[in-house]
This record gives structure tokens, sequence and C-alpha cells, in this order.
């Protein structure tokens, strides 16, 4: 269930091919500001999620693995928090601990600027910051890790059959 908070609408939402949008939240432990033009050079998934999301609940340690499996420079995970209370976002990381970054977006105008209005919505962006896959809902890890892969550069020996390629995820906002 999406919060009525979340159900705004959004002119111009980024689509894939675009640049992501610029930002600069706290991070929830360590009380520094967080860039995402820190993180070029470096695949990223962002993950626009709540404390009350069963799939984010879900989602956490299976990003968590995967960010934890490669090289920081090519790969990270910021989880964007858009919980009104910081409280409720630590209480969440307190049961369900992450090595990613964590930042919050209390007043969700970041989530606004990226036309989030289901949880959890990740963005998949290339080294460059364009957006290359869109995904809402609960991701299907293996087809994900086959993506991240690709956008490294480190393709898998055996890809998924069906799994996306550079060219069909293009056009599709759920490949994943």
């Amino acid at each position: 269930m999406v919060p009525a908070a979340l159900a705004w609408a959004q002119d111009a939402p980024p689509a894939v091919g675009s640049v992501a949008p610029e930002f600069e939240l706290p991070a929830l432990s360590a009380g520094h500001m967080l860039a995402l033009r820190d993180h070029r050079g470096a695949v990223v998934y962002l993950e626009f999620w709540n404390s009350f999301c069963a799939p984010c609940r879900a989602s956490f340690p299976k990003l968590d693995a995967l960010r934890q499996r490669l090289p920081r420079e090519d790969f990270e995970v910021i989880a964007v928090n858009m919980d009104r209370f910081a409280d409720d976002a630590r209480e969440f990381l307190e049961d369900t601990p992450v090595s990613f970054p964590v930042v919050s977006d209390a007043s969700l105008l970041t989530g606004r600027r990226f036309g989030v209005n289901v949880l959890p919505t990740g963005f998949l962006l290339d080294r460059a910051g364009v957006i290359r896959d869109i995904h809402r809902g609960e991701l299907d890890m293996a087809r994900f890790d086959a993506r991240v892969a690709e956008l490294i550069g480190h393709p898998q020996k055996h890809p998924r059959k069906g799994a996306p390629t550079a060219s069909s995820s293009a056009t599709n906002k759920r490949p994943f």
C-alpha cells in the first residue's frame, strides 16, 4: 500500500535514457550529506523506500549481498528513505542492517523529482549517471544481477535465458 503522501502527479519524471536528477541528502547513519554526483564513475542503484514497505524489507538483504560482492568503485546502492520520521528508518535498519548508504528524503522532494509514486521504486544508473532501467515493486534478483554485471562490464558467463540486453532494456521499464 502506498501512503497518501506519495500520491502526487509529476509533470515529467525522468525516463530511461535521461540523466538522473542530482540530489544531496543527509545520510541516516553518519550525519553527513551524500550527493549523487559523488558516485559518478560507478553503476548506481537508487532504491526509494520506507520502513513500512514489505518488498523493501525483502530486497535490502539481497541488495546488500550484491553490493558486498562487487567493488565499490564499480557498483553502489543508495537507499533513499521516504519516511516522515528518521527514527522509523533507523528502527528498520536495526532489524535489517546494510552496508550501503542510506539517506533521508523526509520532505519527499527528491522522490517527487524522480516521479516516485510506488514503493519500492528503483533506478539503475550507468557510470555516467544515465538511467538505464526503472523498476517498481519487488526485484527479480537473478535478472537484476545480470543487468548490473552488464553495465559494469563484467557480463556473466552464462546469462539467464530471457535476461535483458542493452537494446531490450532501453525500452523496458521493468526488466528485472
